[in-house]
This record gives C-alpha cells, sequence and structure tokens, in this order.
C-alpha cells in the first residue's frame, strides 16, 4: 500500500496510490490496484480500502495490469517486501545506494529490456569510482530474482557480468590511539569536558562497545556486583519515519556480556550518582531500570553528533592526532592485542560475527609495529658503534 502526491500538467497538486494484491496464479503476473486524481490522502486511502473490501469478496475490481515495468517500479515493489526482511539500518543504507548510484542509471528503463551490455557499462563505472561497488551489484541482483519471480521478466543480465577489478577500492585503515596518545585524550576530557563526556569516551575506550550500543545503554544492563556489561540493544535513527528507535544489535554475536574492570566500574558509578542528582534538581526521575545510561540534559536520546564535537575540540586543543567515535572501538581493539589477549578472546569481547574482522584489524595493529623495527634496530646499532 502506498500513497504519493503529484502535480498535473497545470501545476494542481492531487494524490495516487498503489496496492499489491499478489500473484494471479493464472498469468504469474502481478495484481494490483492504481488509481488517481484524489484531492486529498484520506480520499484516496477511502477509495483503496473501498476496492479491497470488494476484492476480499470476490467481486470483480478491475485490477491494473500492464506488460511492462520499468526498473524504478520493480525496484519501488521489491523495496516493500525487503523492508519487511531487513533491519531498519539496512533498508535506509539500500535506498541510498539506490537513489544515489542505481536509479540514475536504470530507472527509466523497462526491466526486460535490460541487456547485459547495459549492466557491464555500470559495473565498469561502479568498479572505478566506487569502494562499495559489490553492494551495488548485489542489489541490483536482488531485484532482477525479483522481477523474474514475479513474472516481470525471464532473465537476470547482472548475473552475467565480469567484475573488473575495483581501482577505486582503498585497502582499510583501522584508526585507533597508541596506549600514551588515549590516556592523553582522557587526561584532557578529564580537565576540559564534562563527566558525561569523560564517561561515554572511557566506556568506547575500555569496552570497545560501538557507539550505537552506548546510546542504547541502560542502567538494568550493568551488573556493578559481577563486574559485566550485557550488549542487548543499539539505538538508532530510522530515517523513514524521521525517529529514535531501539534495534536488536547489528549480528547475532553482537549480543554478549563483557567484563569491566573496577576502574570502569567507579568511572560509572560516579556518573550515576552525578545523573540522578541532576535531574532530581529539575524535577524528573531516573531511578526506572529502563533509564538510559547517557541522555540529553532533557532526558532525551543522544547523537554521535555530540562526540564529534567533543573529539574535534580535544584533539585540536591538545594537538593530538583526529580519529573517529568508531576509532575508539578500534582503540580498544588495538590494546587488547597489545596486551596479549587471544584473538578469539578478542573476537568475543567485541562481538566481531567474523574472525577476519578481527584479523584486519590486528594485521593493521601489526604492521605498525613492523614499521617501527628497522627505527629500533637503527637505533641500536647507532649505539654500538
Amino acid at each position: 500500500m502506498k500513497f504519493e502526491k503529484y502535480t498535473t500538467y497545470t501545476g494542481k497538486s492531487l494524490w495516487k496510490f498503489y496496492h499489491y494484491l499478489g500473484t494471479d496464479p493464472d498469468t504469474g503476473k502481478a495484481n494490483e490496484i492504481r488509481r488517481r486524481g484524489f484531492k486529498t490522502q484520506s480520499e484516496a486511502r477511502e477509495n483503496l480500502l473501498e476496492i479491497i473490501k470488494e476484492y476480499e469478496k470476490g467481486e470483480n475490481v478491475k485490477l491494473s495490469k500492464k506488460d511492462k515495468y520499468s526498473f524504478q517500479e520493480v525496484t519501488e515493489l521489491w523495496l516493500l517486501h525487503y523492508e519487511k526482511q531487513v533491519k531498519v539500518t539496512t533498508f535506509t543504507t539500500a535506498n541510498i545506494y539506490l537513489d544515489k548510484h542505481i536509479l540514475p542509471l536504470f530507472k527509466n528503463f523497462f526491466i526486460d529490456k535490460i541487456d547485459v551490455r547495459r549492466c557491464q557499462d555500470a559495473v565498469n563505472r561502479w568498479y572505478s569510482t566506487y569502494s562499495e561497488a559489490a553492494l551495488l551489484v548485489s542489489i541490483v541482483n536482488r531485484i532482477f530474482k525479483f522481477a523474474i519471480n514475479q513474472g516481470f521478466c525471464i532473465d537476470n543480465p547482472m548475473s552475467k557480468i565480469i567484475r573488473p577489478k575495483n581501482t577505486h577500492k582503498q585497502n582499510y585503515v583501522a584508526p585507533f590511539y597508541e596506549k600514551h596518545e588515549l590516556l592523553s585524550f582522557l587526561k584532557a576530557l578529564k580537565e576540559d569536558e564534562s563527566l558525561k563526556a569523560y564517561t561515554m569516551f572511557h566506556l568506547l575506550a575500555f569496552t570497545g562497545l560501538r557507539r550505537g550500543e552506548v546510546f542504547g545503554l541502560k542502567w538494568k544492563d550493568i551488573d556493578f556486583e559481577k563486574m559485566m556489561l550485557s550488549v542487548n540493544r543499539t539505538l538508532i535513527y530510522n530515517q523513514q519515519i524521521k525517529q529514535f528507535q531501539f534495534s536488536t544489535p547489528k549480528t547475532k554475536n553482537s549480543v554478549r556480556q563483557i567484563g569491566i574492570d573496577n576502574k570502569t566500574i567507579k568511572v560509572l558509578l560516579q556518573w550515576r550518582n552525578f545523573q540522578r542528582e541532576f535531574f532530581i534538581a529539575r524535577g524528573l526521575n531516573v531511578n526506572s531500570s529502563e533509564q538510559l545510561v547517557f541522555t540529553s540534559e532533557n532526558n532525551h536520546y543522544m547523537t554521535d553528533a555530540y562526540l564529534r564535537r567533543i573529539i574535534k575540540r580535544i584533539t585540536t586543543k591538545h594537538n593530538l592526532p583526529h580519529i573517529t567515535v568508531h576509532g575508539f572501538r578500534h582503540t580498544h581493539c588495538s590494546l587488547l592485542f597489545e596486551a596479549g589477549i587471544e584473538m578469539n578472546n578478542v573476537k568475543d569481547r567485541l562481538g566481531h560475527s567474523n574472525i577476519k574482522t578481527t584479523m584486519n584489524i590486528y594485521a593493521h595493529v601489526t604492521k605498525t609495529e613492523r614499521d617501527k623495527t628497522a627505527d629500533l634496530f637503527s637505533d641500536f646499532m647507532e649505539r654500538s658503534m
């Protein structure tokens, strides 16, 4: 069910709707209702509901049947199904890829007229200009498979393309702080910023939590006696409905329990006491087990813009290397390796779904150490000569 406002050639604003009723068992094609010309969305909705009632009663309803479907029309149908299958963040990302990279090249062509050559031209372009070209190919493949299942076309030309070497893709570099840089950053935070800011960055650096996991953390998730922290949710912003909401963590491995040290326990307890006093003074009760650990001064959700601003202030003032919010997760990972923690234990603590992700960070950390080897050897020889 989809309603959309449009403008006629005379400049008048009207409403139209589309509703998918399933596949006709006799023809294999989609049964759909399309109507336009309504003055308001409410009028369009009422008309659609009446038509659906008639259809469900078995009465003869004039359906919109087409022999030709554009790539954009099929994409809109596919998105209706895809939205129900994936997380909000995944769906939002797919929409961004479609709008920015895919639809500009395909949207006006009938899907059954798109051939291998057109797909290959698109793929060549993506692989020469975009590091995530493989994801674009994957999305288009899904759309063509959907189109075949719905009877809109009989072939998937994207499955026959040759993937060129991605000349634009760069090797992933995991940004992180050395131990002395992290300590300098935290020291500057304690001197210049709020207790909340210090607590958030301390938690990021000492646990490796993702920022969404930190924003979604509730006090009930922290067991101070057992010194354990449970990761059960992440806070996201749903672009489709323009609202914050909780979601399950990134992967099934991201749902985890991790140990926290005495120092982190003390920092969190200090922050909890301050938070309670702060909100009580403003007439707000934050003793509920559902209370978030970190909120705005109005006890509303927080965003990573807050963290980015602090990073910029501290790194600029204290002449420290600039890293991203996610860089503190990599900092925790690198320091775990430096402390001699086994790779599988690091993987479990960070909630990586694949050991390859952990190994990629490890490779970057060890490369940094390898780069120092020649200088250390040279210094040693200089002292001996």
